[in-house]
């Protein structure tokens, strides 16, 4: 939900940089699409700036009263001022916008059906931020819980817009919406796909997580603790880091205690030791470092 809270500010306001900066780039440098794209944004951020007629101006009064009453938390009444502005192509991202805010009050009253009609008229009428429309429309389907939807509209992100920002966090959920219809290896591959192609160390410490879960539940005893021993030894930050040490401890007494035919392997050891160390677990440690250096010797010995 917070992820697409952020998404949703990002839109805001990269619509409404996009209306001040008008010069972002030469036309020789954009694709016929972005050209198309800028004109829209030229021609708009004059008109929002000099309205030429009543109606304009009074979309530009509803979409600040809408926005307003939006951020006081009043729904109900957003929706009524938003609702009042209708489609022009002569002041887009004002519309644009208004949908936006217009879409999220019907996810925050839990209106699914008038949310997914707002976003799936977003992706028509949306030539500047077509992906974003269609993730929150994907979001509005798995939060009803039809994943198979939400998984079909990711997929168009996927397909349609592969260079586009958001397409780690769109591999990210369509990962969870086939975990929830139990296709766990459809999972895993979108998760191996955020690992191989997102720079963003954070989610692929989230998905290091979601798959070593998988991997233990599916008795994948080592490439689960591997997992987590990736997070740590490369030092991915987490809303809560301390949450890789406590499951690798974990594992490691699971394994001690009804697994002891799995053999566990040494740099997890030397990693275990090191967190027992590092909560000052010093006999616990100590006991391990010698394992540690008992293997060491037997491999230095062969």
């Amino acid at each position: 939900m917070k992820t697409s809270m952020i998404f949703f500010l990002i839109m805001i306001l990269a619509i409404s940089l996009f209306g001040v900066n008008i010069t972002l780039a030469d036309n020789d440098e954009l694709t016929e699409l972005e050209v198309q794209q800028m004109k829209i944004l030229r021609l708009s951020k004059v008109v929002e700036e000099q309205p030429s007629n009543t109606k304009l101006k009074e979309d530009i009064k509803n979409y600040k009263a809408g926005l307003e009453l939006y951020q006081q938390g009043d729904y109900q009444q957003a929706i009524s001022e938003l609702l009042k502005i209708k489609y022009s192509t002569l002041n887009l991202p004002l519309y644009i916008k208004s949908q936006y805010i217009l879409g999220d009050c019907y996810r925050k009253i839990e209106d699914w059906d008038r949310a997914i009609e707002v976003y799936k008229n977003l992706v028509i009428d949306d030539p500047i931020l077509t992906d974003y429309s269609l993730f929150h429309l994907a979001e509005i389907y798995r939060l009803k819980g039809e994943y198979r939807e939400s998984t079909a509209v990711y997929q168009q992100i996927i397909e349609n817009f592969p260079q586009s920002l958001i397409i780690p966090e769109t591999n990210y959920q369509t990962a969870q919406n086939y975990r929830e219809l139990n296709d766990i290896a459809s999972a895993v591959i979108y998760y191996k796909n955020i690992l191989e192609d997102s720079k963003d160390n954070q989610l692929k410490a989230k998905v290091l997580l979601e798959l070593s879960e998988i991997y233990w539940q599916g008795k994948k005893y080592i490439d689960s603790l591997n997992c987590l021993y990736e997070i740590l030894n490369e030092e991915y930050r987490l809303k809560r880091n301390s949450e890789p040490e406590e499951l690798l401890i974990g594992y490691f007494y699971k394994i001690q205690e009804d697994l002891k035919d799995i053999q566990i392997p040494y740099h997890i050891l030397v990693k275990c030791a090191d967190i027992f160390f590092k909560y000052r677990q010093y006999n616990l440690a100590e006991d391990l470092y010698r394992e540690v250096h008992k293997i060491s010797s037997r491999r230095n010995y062969y």
